[in-house]
């Protein structure tokens, strides 16, 4: 509303959209032309925006949490998680051994969200495998929720 209201008021800088304002001798465009025609800006614009305004963002190979979760301590080697998860995100040693970390995120946003229209959505699942140095699994931990960005920038 605020933007047609705009439009309509300020159409100094869209003189073909104002009645009277053609060249002189020029076939004026009746009132009703204009105003579909104003219409029909805002109408485009505000889809252009909307289209446009969609964002998604991912960071990590996605991964299933299932499979993740389904392995035996003690058991399951580093070649099996592998085969069933992929190539880990993050791979490191510990002095118990090694250990790797398959993290994914995705954050999809809309940029009418500064408009109060949209939303944010954030959403992570993160998980750490313990290796003894025999490559067997000695434990793990899997998490999966929305990260907390309540401190950010404090």
């Amino acid at each position: 509303m605020v933007l047609i209201w705009y439009i309509e008021t300020h159409t100094a800088a869209m003189p073909f959209l104002r009645r009277g304002a053609c060249a002189p001798g020029a076939v004026q465009p009746d009132e009703e032309t204009a105003m579909y025609a104003r219409r029909t800006m805002v109408s485009l614009t505000l889809l252009t925006l909307a289209a446009a305004g969609c964002a998604s963002i991912g960071q990590g190979k996605d991964f299933d949490l299932a499979k993740a979760q389904s392995f035996t301590k003690g058991k399951t080697t580093r070649p099996e998680i592998v085969a069933a998860l992929g190539e880990p995100t993050q791979t490191g040693m510990s002095a118990d051994g090694a250990y790797i970390e398959y993290m994914h995120q995705r954050t999809s946003a809309n940029l009418l969200t500064g408009f109060g229209v949209g939303s944010v959505q954030d959403k992570m699942k993160r998980c750490r495998f313990a290796l003894d140095k025999n490559s067997v699994l000695r434990d793990y931990t899997c998490s999966e929720g929305t990260p907390d960005y309540s401190n950010f920038g404090k």
